[in-house]
């Protein structure tokens, strides 16, 4: 798999880290963040940026779902456009090798992963521990003609349930929200993880614009996690 630099990463962290201050950590909803990206892109941001006008700008990044401007979106949408181009094809990057950044920070074709949060280790065991279990549970099912499955879709409805009453987070939602958060206060190794859960798993290719927009819609909007559970 084929993420960002550790440098592209850097950069945008600047970006969200400044942003987060001028907002006051309110951040935006995924639907809006990801809706104003999709609309960012194309030759009116390069106008906008280019111009820098509050105008333009408006113009470029206006959204009806979960704010009413969201600029910040013109600032981004360039990045993107910049990593998609940039982003080393080949490059095989998976779970395990971002723990092992988590743990000692390490060099691999150019790329290299610092951890700012210090959970970083433990957050991806625990995607890699379930999607594991999940894979698992999958090839029983097969087995057994699906009657696994059922049970485990059981057991997980009434772990929820549970978790729901006592007013708790599920292991599963609080990972995904530590992950976020250490993203936002920029751990490049968390968000590499984002970036790459927000793609296939198991085999994609860097520089897909579509999937960088929602991993950082995941990263700057308030119900990112929600997002980011489904997809693992």
């Amino acid at each position: 798999m084929s993420l960002p630099t550790a440098k592209q990463f850097e950069d945008l962290s600047g970006k969200i880290v400044e942003h987060g201050k001028v907002i006051k950590e309110k951040w935006y909803t995924y639907k809006g963040m990801l809706q104003a990206l999709e609309q960012s892109k194309g030759d009116i941001v390069s106008a906008a940026v280019g111009s820098a006008t509050k105008e333009v700008l408006t113009l470029a990044t206006g959204v009806t779902t979960g704010v009413t401007l969201i600029p910040f979106a013109a600032v981004l949408t360039p990045w993107i456009g910049a990593a998609q181009v940039a982003t080393q094809a080949g490059t095989i990057f998976e779970l395990h090798d971002l723990k092992e950044f988590a743990v000692k920070p390490g060099e691999a074709n150019g790329n290299k992963y610092f951890c700012m949060c210090g959970k970083c280790a433990d957050n991806i065991q625990y995607v890699v521990d379930k999607k594991e279990r999940n894979v698992g549970r999958i090839g029983i099912a097969v087995g057994t003609l699906g009657v696994s499955t059922i049970f485990t879709k059981a057991y997980s409805i009434g772990k929820f349930v549970k978790s729901y009453a006592k007013g708790e987070e599920r292991p599963k939602e609080r990972t995904c929200r530590g992950l976020l958060e250490a993203a936002r206060g920029g751990c490049t190794v968390a968000m590499a993880t984002v970036f790459l859960l927000a793609g296939n798993w198991q085999f994609m290719r860097g520089g897909e614009a579509g999937t960088m927009r929602r991993a950082i819609a995941m990263i700057t909007s308030e119900d990112g996690h929600k997002v980011l559970m489904g997809e693992w």
